[in-house]
C-alpha cells in the first residue's frame, strides 16, 4: 500500500469546522426490553463529549434512545451530511 492509499482513509483534521461527533448513551431501557441499567455509561459519554469537543467536533448527546429514535438520528444525520 502506498501513501496515497494510506491518506485515502484519514479523516481531515485541518479543517475549521470538524464535523459532527454524535453520542448515544443508553443508561436505562424499556422494561419489556428485560435489560438492566448500565451504569457509567453517563460519565463514559461525558468524556467523549469533552474529547471530541476539544478536537473541534460539534457534539450532540442523545440519551436513553430506542431503536426507532436511533434509526431516526441516523436517518437525519445522513440527510444533512447529503445536503451540505
Amino acid at each position: 500500500m502506498n501513501m496515497g492509499d494510506v491518506n485515502m482513509y484519514r479523516y481531515r483534521m485541518d479543517h475549521l469546522e470538524r464535523g459532527r461527533f454524535v453520542i448515544i448513551n443508553n443508561e436505562t431501557f424499556l422494561p419489556e426490553t428485560g435489560m438492566e441499567s448500565r451504569r457509567g455509561t453517563n460519565r463514559d459519554a461525558d468524556m467523549l463529549d469533552a474529547d471530541f469537543k476539544r478536537m473541534g467536533f460539534t457534539v450532540e448527546l442523545h440519551k436513553d434512545q430506542t431503536a426507532h429514535q436511533m434509526l431516526q438520528l441516523m436517518i437525519r444525520g445522513w440527510y444533512n451530511m447529503l445536503m451540505t
